[in-house]
């Protein structure tokens, strides 16, 4: 292991410590954001939807950010998104600023993670010169998911214990911040290692919309309104409802989080054995079950089993995110050129976070107005026109590779 470590590119070595880094960032502030806004601010339902706006309007505006800044080339971004990130969650660590003025810093600490969140494949596919592409981005991802279960467990204990809170400061957040910030340092590590070797600018982006990609559309837009539901609606569920604090959201994670390691490549081989048209269509079937249960549980159920069948609606919803691989192999099957494959997809991320702004807002006025099981009926109507694409596509062979 020794001789094995020593012979490595030390960028690829730093490239591991980065993964970990933002692995351990990104989870410890994620994972307490709901409850950061319950506790802090005492927010409604309606403005937990609100406040999504300025968390997914970055992602919206990915495709600009990256066009207008793609000379500055891959690291360089990379340095400028970890300092946004930095920026905005230290300043929410160090004081508790009025709603309004949190919502903005908030934007730019979201602003930092949408810009990476393209950057991260795109450093480490230039890195590998071994073409074992597939088998280093897993490993990358499952280094960086093995330090978001450990952020959970982090919060989990230091929440528990009491050594953590969200009074000021907010230490959490703070240490949120100085991982983000070495994660830059490292970057400014990389680059003078490189050189110029994976500082080429990015091609200028083109939008891609063509009947023939559709259903793809469709399902991204759909996805975008899952996801929001997922996120946001799910967990307000057990903060609002049932009274659940930090350290129990951040143990449900950890245990998301593992199962998903384990769950993503057994995803691709159902995939790869039985179809995208199945595993979507099975896709949909499992979130109508899970929508369903959100809706009815504490009608059907004593407050203790609602309680444990909403913890397993919760780590069924953070499996639910992986199934983005089915949609990928679906768009890769269809493609008409190699050309169409990356713009499309971009396309696609810009449409689901256009759907999930609204989607928050709409959702969390309808919890105000109606009640919260009015939400999770909406999505369960959803889940049935991700059933009906599924059953419309066809299983074509590749036409494109990538």
């Amino acid at each position: 292991m020794r001789e094995y470590l020593r012979k490595m590119d030390p960028n690829v070595k730093l490239f591991f410590i980065i993964s970990a880094l933002i692995g351990l960032g990104m989870g410890l502030s994620d994972s307490v954001y709901s409850n950061y806004f319950k506790d802090v601010y005492d927010v409604t339902a309606l403005q937990r939807g609100l406040i999504e706006t300025p968390r997914e309007l970055p992602g919206m505006l990915l495709l600009v950010m990256t066009s207008l800044a793609g000379f500055l080339g891959d690291l360089r971004l990379a340095i400028i998104a970890q300092l946004l990130c930095a920026a905005g969650v230290l300043v929410l660590g160090l004081w508790t600023p009025p709603f309004g003025l949190m919502l903005v810093f908030l934007f730019i600490n979201s602003t930092g993670m949408h810009l990476y969140m393209p950057l991260q494949e795109s450093i480490a596919v230039s890195l590998i010169k071994d073409g074992k592409t597939g088998s280093w981005l897993g490993k990358f991802t499952g280094f960086r998911t093995a330090f978001v279960m450990v952020a959970g467990l982090l919060v989990f204990f230091g929440f528990g214990s009491g050594f953590l809170s969200f009074s000021n400061p907010i230490v959490i957040f703070i240490i949120a911040a100085a991982c983000s910030a070495a994660a830059a340092v490292l970057f400014i590590k990389m680059r003078r290692n490189a050189g110029e070797v994976y500082e080429k600018g990015r091609p200028k982006f083109r939008f891609v919309f063509k009947k023939r990609y559709a259903i793809y559309y469709v399902l991204a837009i759909v996805n975008g309104a899952h996801k929001q539901i997922m996120t946001v609606f799910g967990p307000w569920v057990l903060i609002e409802l049932m009274l659940q604090q930090t350290d129990t959201m951040a143990i449900l994670s950890v245990i998301g989080s593992g199962i998903g390691v384990l769950f993503i490549p057994l995803l691709g081989r159902l995939v790869d054995q039985f179809g995208v048209k199945k595993v979507m269509f099975g896709e949909g079937l499992v979130f109508i079950f899970v929508y369903l249960g959100y809706a009815f549980v504490q009608q059907a159920f004593s407050p203790e089993v609602a309680l444990w069948c909403c913890f397993a609606f919760y780590v069924l919803n953070r499996m639910g995110m992986q199934f983005a691989v089915a949609r990928t192999v679906y768009l890769r099957n269809i493609a008409e050129t190699p050309e169409d494959i990356m713009p499309t997809l971009s396309t696609g991320i810009s449409l689901d976070h256009l759907v999930s702004i609204a989607a928050s807002a709409l959702g969390g006025w309808i919890w105000y107005e109606w009640g919260y099981q009015y939400v999770f009926f909406i999505a369960a109507g959803l889940s049935l026109i991700n059933m009906a694409a599924a059953l419309i596509i066809k299983e074509d062979k590749p036409k494109a590779q990538a």
